[in-house]
C-alpha cells in the first residue's frame, strides 16, 4: 500500500442513512457525488483515521483500508461492465 493512503479508511453503509453523512469528516464532497453500489442499496465514504471516525460511523459498518476497499469495488456488487 502506498504510503499516502496508510491513513485513509472506508465506511460502506445503506444507501438510506446517506443524508447523514456529514461531508465535512469525509473526502466526498456531496451526495451527487458519491458512489453506489450497482444495486444502489449501498454507497461509502472515505476519511483520514487520524482525523477520527465521521459521525456516520457504526461498528455495525465494517471499516476497511485502501487494499481492502479497492478489491471489493472489483466485484460485480460494485462494478458492472455495462456501465462503460
Amino acid at each position: 500500500m502506498e504510503e499516502q493512503y496508510t491513513n485513509i479508511r472506508f465506511l460502506i453503509i445503506p444507501i438510506e442513512i446517506s443524508n447523514q453523512i456529514n461531508f465535512d469528516e469525509v473526502k466526498e464532497t456531496s451526495l451527487d457525488t458519491i458512489r453506489l453500489s450497482v444495486d444502489r442499496t449501498k454507497t461509502f465514504v472515505k476519511y483520514n483515521i487520524n482525523e477520527g471516525r465521521p459521525s456516520v460511523y457504526s461498528e455495525e459498518y465494517p471499516e476497511y483500508t485502501y487494499n481492502e476497499m479497492f478489491n471489493i469495488l472489483q466485484t460485480e456488487e460494485w462494478f458492472a461492465e455495462d456501465d462503460f
